[in-house]
């Protein structure tokens, strides 16, 4: 029988989620509001690194905006199935689930990082992104473990019968 992760271990990682998230929110916020504020070559500028392209502002931010509101989905879905004990039931959705939103995660501090690297400007927006996105990954990563965790132990002769 398939038991649940850990539960203290569970929550512990759901709130590191949830913490990463509010932190890439505030990340992502400041970085838009800083991009509508800047001049054109600091947006033609920042279009040279990761999945960002050279648009206007209001255009640039938008796929963080997606992956932002794609882990605040998790954050909805993962302890609601953790509260509800069905752990076992959608072991693998939730897996599939948390799976693409970790690679995004993982995406975003990559771009942030890269952005980071080429433009060099002292703003808190895109180093709050990167945090917060190494953190999100971090914290996925180990509730995919957590969730995995299950009792393979083969069954007995009186479970068999």
């Amino acid at each position: 029988m398939a038991r649940s992760p850990p539960l203290l271990f569970a929550w512990i990682t759901y709130f590191l989620m949830f913490s990463s998230w509010v932190i890439v929110l505030g990340g992502v916020s400041a970085s838009q509001r800083y991009c509508g504020a800047s001049s054109a070559d600091a947006i033609t500028a920042g279009g040279g690194a990761g999945y960002f392209a050279p648009v206007p502002c209001d255009h640039l931010y938008q796929f963080t905006w997606w992956i932002t509101w794609y882990e605040f989905a998790l954050v909805i879905i993962v302890p609601i199935v953790l509260g509800l004990g069905k752990v076992h039931t959608w072991r693998y959705g939730l897996i599939g689930v948390i799976l693409p939103a970790t690679y995004l995660l993982m995406a975003t501090a990559n771009s942030f990082f890269t952005l980071r690297l080429n433009i060099n400007n002292n703003r808190g927006g895109p180093r709050t992104v990167l945090a917060g996105s190494i953190i999100g990954s971090v914290a996925n990563f180990f509730m995919i473990i957590l969730l995995g965790i299950r009792d393979e132990s083969p069954k007995s002769a009186s479970e068999t019968s």
